[in-house]
């Protein structure tokens, strides 16, 4: 999605704010619907600030704290997300390096942060964020003002052309020609979503799709009746992968980073694109090796069965 385009990636933007106990709040339009968006922008803080991740906390969900944002959805969240949080972090982190040199009195040069820990590089000096915030707020009358401009900083990122990922997904299936039924042998998945900001979460998303595109491969359908009303109203109508049903899957990693800031790349919804299409063309193979194909899915064994030539293919489903 590239500016011109009816759909962008859109601007985002994200709060900072080093509160007096020394905790930093993250505030940010951007709900999560199960990619745990609030723990990706926690770590890229974290990497940026020199925080503890247990000092860091988030609010996503609350649209009258956070400046003004897109929202979920087509796989930007962590990137515009990580990208504003990178920003804000930046110019945080020189106020809070700039006021600790003056309270230290040591050049800023030589301080880094560790562990939420403002410090000399050979660790002879330090002071706390909570030591230092709470001086800031409460007793800095001998701090020279454009010292102490406070620790709340909002920052908005537009990656202008998006940052998605790229895949490969192989699937090897067994077709049983007399019931139809579809085994799945092996499902390899290579993908490239640049810098990982956690290799679980990472996983959780591609399996998670996989899965997705497996049930609309093989199980999932809308059916009506004649008059036009929903055959299938419940999950004992509609069903869908369980545990059972699902392969092994083994993934593989290509990380080459982004022009994002971070390297980021969304990861949330292409791997549910691979499953279907690498398992729905997994089987039309299979059945091309008997004479038959398939141009319907779900893959249902009556489908199959119709598709090899068994059942008519103008038998009612």
């Amino acid at each position: 999605m590239a500016p011109g385009t009816l759909l962008q990636p859109g601007r985002d933007a994200v709060t900072l704010r080093l509160e007096t106990t020394g905790v930093l709040t993250i505030m940010a339009a951007m709900p999560s619907q199960g990619q745990r968006i609030a723990t990706a922008m926690a770590q890229v803080a974290a990497d940026e600030l020199g925080m503890k991740l247990a000092d860091i906390t988030s609010i996503t969900n609350d649209t009258a704290m956070a400046p003004y944002g897109f929202g979920t959805f087509a796989s930007r969240t962590a990137v515009l997300g990580s990208g504003a949080v990178i920003l804000a972090a930046r110019e945080l982190r020189q106020r809070i390096v700039a006021l600790a040199a003056h309270l230290l009195a040591v050049p800023a040069a030589e301080l880094t942060i560790v562990d939420s820990v403002i410090q000399t590089l050979d660790g002879s000096k330090r002071i706390t964020m909570h030591a230092m915030t709470d001086i800031s707020y409460f007793s800095a009358k001998n701090v020279p003002p454009e010292l102490n401009l406070g620790f709340e900083v909002t920052a908005f990122y537009d990656p202008k052309f998006g940052s998605f990922a790229g895949a490969a997904h192989i699937a090897v299936v067994d077709v049983d020609p007399q019931t139809g039924r579809v085994e799945i042998l092996r499902y390899v998945a290579a993908e490239d979503v640049g810098n990982m900001i956690n290799p679980e979460v990472v996983k959780g998303q591609i399996i998670g799709g996989i899965v997705q595109g497996l049930g609309e491969g093989l199980m999932e359908e809308l059916v009506y009746d004649e008059a036009g009303q929903p055959r299938t109203v419940t999950l004992a109508d509609f069903p869908i992968p369980t545990a059972l049903d699902v392969p092994r899957i083994e993934l593989h990693h290509a990380n080459t980073p982004s022009a994002a800031l971070g390297g980021f790349k969304g990861c949330g919804e292409g791997s549910q694109t691979g499953g279907l299409a690498s398992v729905v063309c997994a089987i039309s193979d299979a059945l091309s090796h008997r004479g038959g194909d398939i141009h319907d899915f779900p893959a249902t064994p009556e489908r199959i069965l119709k598709g090899l030539g068994v059942l008519p293919a103008g038998e009612p489903r």
